[in-house]
C-alpha cells in the first residue's frame, strides 16, 4: 500500500497523530509520503498514491480554513480515490466529527471516497490548560488505538460516523470562526516583554506576522488562531486579540507526572472524557483479546 499524508498541525499535536500513523502504516510494510501542507509546492501526483490520508486539528467543530483551501486545490481524480480522516480536537464529543462537513462536499466533486473518520482527544490549546497527567494519558490512549484504526483501513473495515442534520447545521453555523479569527488576529499585539527573537514570525503557518521596524511582530489579517505563537513564545509576550483570558502558554510534555494532579476543571466534560476513556479501554482490551485467541 502507497499512501500519502496531507497534513496541518497548529501547535504540534495532529502532528503527533500523524507520526503514529506513519509508525503503524509502516509495520505492515506500507509505504508512506508525509507532506506538511503549510509547506506544499503541490507538485505530487495524487494518482500515484493508493490511499489519502487527510490530518488536521478541529477549530470549532470544523477543519481550519488552511485544510480547506488545500482540498479545495487538488485536481479531480480520473478513477475514484479512496481517502481517510483523522482529526484531534480538546474534547471527546460526537460533534467533533461534524467537522469533515465541509471538507467532504469539496473531496466528493473532486472523485474522493471518504472511507474511514477517526478523532483523538488530544490537549487544548486555548481555553485552558489540561494538566499534564491528563495529557499523558489522551496520547497514551492515542498510541493505543492508531493500530486499531490503522488496521481498519488495511483490512478494508469502513468507519465513517454518521452526521445527523443538526450536526451539520452547528458546524455550518460555527464556521463564522473562519471570519472570527481573521478578525479576532487583529487584536494579537505583542507585549513589552517581547525579544524580538522572531519565532512567531518564522513559525506561523499562514505567514500572517511580520516585523515592525524595531523587529517586534506585526499581526495581519489572515491569522488562523492556531495559537501557534502564542504557546510558542519563549517570554510569554503575545496578546491573543480578544481571547487572551483562553491562552495557553508553553507546550506540553506528555510526560506522567510522578505525583497526582490537581484538576483545575473538574466539572468541564467531565463525564465525556471519562466515557472517551473508558470506551478506548475497552477498545483496547477487546483487540488484545482478539488477538491473543488467534494466536492460540
Amino acid at each position: 500500500m502507497n499512501l500519502l499524508f496531507c497534513y496541518y498541525s497548529g501547535t504540534g499535536h495532529t502532528k503527533r497523530i500523524v507520526e503514529l500513523y506513519k509508525k503503524s502504516f509502516e509495520e505492515h510494510n506500507a509505504r508512506v509520503a508525509a507532506c506538511n501542507i503549510e509547506h506544499a509546492d503541490f507538485s505530487f501526483n495524487v494518482a500515484d498514491y493508493d490511499v489519502i490520508g487527510f490530518f488536521y486539528p478541529v477549530y470549532a467543530f470544523n477543519a481550519p480554513w488552511i485544510m480547506v483551501d488545500f482540498i479545495a486545490s487538488l485536481p479531480v481524480q480520473s478513477v475514484p480515490k479512496n481517502c481517510f480522516i483523522a482529526a484531534s480536537s480538546g474534547e471527546p464529543l460526537a460533534l467533533n466529527f461534524s467537522s469533515r462537513s465541509k471538507i467532504q462536499t469539496l473531496l466528493k466533486k473532486r472523485n474522493f471516497r471518504i472511507t474511514n473518520h477517526y478523532d483523538y482527544v488530544m490537549p487544548y490549546n486555548i481555553m485552558f490548560r489540561h494538566t499534564d497527567e491528563r495529557a499523558y494519558a489522551m496520547l497514551e490512549t492515542a498510541k493505543q488505538l492508531v493500530p486499531l484504526d490503522v488496521q481498519d483501513i488495511i483490512s478494508g473495515k469502513s468507519v465513517v460516523p454518521h452526521l445527523p442534520i443538526i450536526f451539520r447545521f452547528i458546524s455550518f453555523m460555527f464556521r463564522i470562526e473562519f471570519w472570527g479569527g481573521r478578525f479576532n488576529g487583529t487584536f494579537y499585539r505583542a507585549t513589552d516583554a517581547c525579544t524580538t527573537c522572531g519565532l512567531c514570525i518564522k513559525k506561523c503557518p499562514v505567514h500572517n506576522i511580520t516585523a515592525s521596524g524595531d523587529g517586534k511582530p506585526v499581526f495581519g489579517k489572515n491569522c488562523l488562531m492556531c495559537q501557534r505563537c502564542s504557546m510558542y513564545c519563549p517570554a510569554d509576550a503575545i496578546i491573543t486579540g480578544l481571547f487572551n483570558s483562553w491562552k495557553v502558554h508553553g507546550p506540553y510534555t506528555f510526560k506522567k507526572p510522578r505525583e497526582a494532579e490537581v484538576d483545575t476543571h473538574p466539572f468541564y466534560l467531565g463525564a465525556s472524557y471519562k466515557r472517551y476513556f473508558k470506551n478506548a479501554a475497552k477498545r483496547i482490551k477487546h483487540a488484545v483479546e482478539n488477538a491473543h485467541e488467534e494466536k492460540i
